[in-house]
């Protein structure tokens, strides 16, 4: 059974990352996600907070890092379907286009095991080594599955919403539905096994 069929009918918290991540989520070029948290630890394992939330693209602390071309270029994931009153750079107000749902979930506390990820994200390798040394050395590597509405819901972002946070309640819950997955089940179980054999050395 595929995630979209377990998807909550409504979804009332959003993950703030930088938009050209969320481009590259959306294009289906990326499907980690490296944290410094945002994980909690359960019954069976590490698991992500919130395993379903909406990508909220943020420019925030985005020009203090580095991502890899041709992200850099371009870095909004709903530039085709943006009306053309929308500014580009209002901050208070951001498209929500994709639900994501987090699966699984590896801590990963050596450098090297990382840089064999490096062509499966867009963080440059200077953005990846200071994430990686930030506080406690050690990164999340999260699969993410995207699906995509046909049209985005213009959010105005509230002032709980604003500044340097990861996790993000939504005022209404947004309904799941018209959702179509960005890469198919094969492609992303072949990929999360990638991920999976790269951390391990294996590849």
């Amino acid at each position: 059974m595929s995630p979209l069929d377990k998807r909550p009918q409504t979804c009332g918290m959003a993950l703030k990352e930088w938009a050209g991540i969320c481009q590259a989520l959306v294009s289906g070029q990326q499907a980690i996600l490296l944290r410094n948290g945002g994980i909690s630890e359960a019954p069976t394992g590490f698991r992500p907070e919130h395993p379903w939330f909406w990508l909220f693209p943020t420019h925030l602390h985005e020009s203090e890092q580095l991502l890899r071309p041709p992200l850099v270029a371009s870095q909004d994931p709903t530039s085709s379907t943006r009306p053309e009153d929308e500014s580009t750079t209002d901050p208070n107000r951001v498209p929500l286009q994709a639900l994501a749902h987090a699966g699984s979930v590896w801590w990963v506390d050596q450098l090297d095991a990382l840089k064999r990820l490096a062509d499966l994200h867009f963080w440059t390798d200077e953005t990846v080594e200071k994430r990686f040394h930030y506080r406690k050395p050690g990164l999340w590597v999260i699969g993410v599955r995207v699906f995509i509405r046909s049209q985005p819901v213009w959010l105005d972002v509230t002032r709980d919403q604003h500044g340097c946070k990861s996790w993000v309640p939504l005022e209404s819950p947004l309904e799941t539905g018209d959702l179509s997955p960005v890469v198919g089940d094969p492609e992303f179980g072949q990929r999360m096994g990638l991920v999976e054999a790269r951390l391990s050395g294996d590849r």
